[in-house]
Formats: structure tokens, C-alpha cells, sequence
């Protein structure tokens, strides 16, 4: 008697299951990192002839470790800041002069700094974007052109020889579809 009652409810479990499997996974949602170096970067003023003066320029993938099997199915895509690491220049760490720092993306966007002071960015601490209205339109460009050429000019308060590197972290929201 007791096998009657087993048939029946491994069917209603079984059914059960199905059931409840049958939705589809639609989206993932995750954070990645976009980064880029730029090449070494050497500002050398120490005769006072204005060469204090620099202007670099480099391009920020969307394609990365974390994007690469992802590209062709990112259905929302947004920025949540820009951060810009400058990396040899702690001897400006006291300097309170204000400077001139220009970012300029893909020719059309602008982030134009006309206070920017070295030692908000001593100690290996970044300067970052967080401009929800400029994002969303760096971000636009990025999603679809699967990149961005970024240009940085800027000056040093400082009639010194400087050698440095700015690294760019490009911290990226994205929705995909499910594999």
C-alpha cells in the first residue's frame, strides 16, 4: 500500500520542479574596472620657459577580462566615476597652487578644471569625476564604440624636471543578457 502513495508525490514534486525551473535568467548585473596607462610622461621647466606644460593622450577599452565574452550582449551600461591616478608626483604633495587640468573625451566632452591643486591628489589619493550628466554621455560613447580616446592637458605649479604617469580607472556598471 505504501507504493501508491510514493507514485504520486514524486510526480507532484517532480511537476513541482519543472514549474518552478521555468523561468528564464534575463539579465546579469556587475561592476567592472576599465583601465589605461598612460606612456611616461616628462615636463622639464627648470630653465623658466614655460615648459611646465603637458598634454597626453590614450585611449580606455570597453573590452577587458570581465567584458570580453560579454560585448555583443550588454543591454544597460553606465558609468559610476572616473578616476584619474597621477603616479610620481608626490613632491607636489604641499603645493596649494591652483593649476589648469583640461580632460577632453572622443573631441566633444570636457571636464575643465581651473582650481585643480596637486595635493588633492598626494599620497597616491586620485582625482575623480563623479559628474552624473558628463558620465552618462562618456558613457554612451564608450558603450558604442567599444572605446574612448582620452586627452589630458594640464600644468606643474613647479619650475622643476618631473617624470610621471597618470593611470585612468573607468569603474563601469553593466547589464548583460544570460548567456
Amino acid at each position: 500500500m505504501s507504493k501508491p502513495v510514493k507514485i504520486p508525490f514524486l510526480f507532484l514534486l517532480t511537476v513541482f520542479l519543472f514549474a518552478s525551473c521555468d523561468k528564464e535568467v534575463t539579465g546579469i548585473t556587475y561592476v567592472t574596472h576599465l583601465k589605461a596607462t598612460t606612456d611616461e610622461i616628462t615636463v622639464n621647466d627648470t630653465q623658466n620657459n614655460n615648459s611646465n606644460l603637458f598634454d597626453i593622450e590614450f585611449d580606455v577599452n570597453l573590452e577587458n577580462e570581465d567584458t570580453r565574452e560579454y560585448l555583443d550582449q550588454i543591454k544597460n551600461f553606465e558609468l559610476e566615476k572616473i578616476s584619474l591616478f597621477f603616479h610620481g608626483l608626490d613632491s607636489l604633495a604641499e603645493n596649494q597652487t591652483p593649476t589648469h587640468l583640461k580632460i577632453t573625451i572622443d573631441n566633444d566632452i570636457v571636464f575643465d578644471y581651473s582650481d585643480f591643486k596637486y595635493s588633492m591628489i598626494a599620497n597616491g589619493n586620485p582625482f575623480v569625476i563623479n559628474d552624473t550628466e558628463k558620465l552618462n554621455e562618456v558613457a554612451e560613447l564608450l558603450y558604442n564604440n567599444k572605446f574612448i580616446h582620452v586627452k589630458i592637458e594640464g600644468e606643474i605649479p613647479d619650475t622643476q624636471y618631473y617624470q610621471f604617469f597618470i593611470e585612468i580607472d573607468v569603474l563601469a556598471k553593466m547589464e548583460v543578457d544570460a548567456l
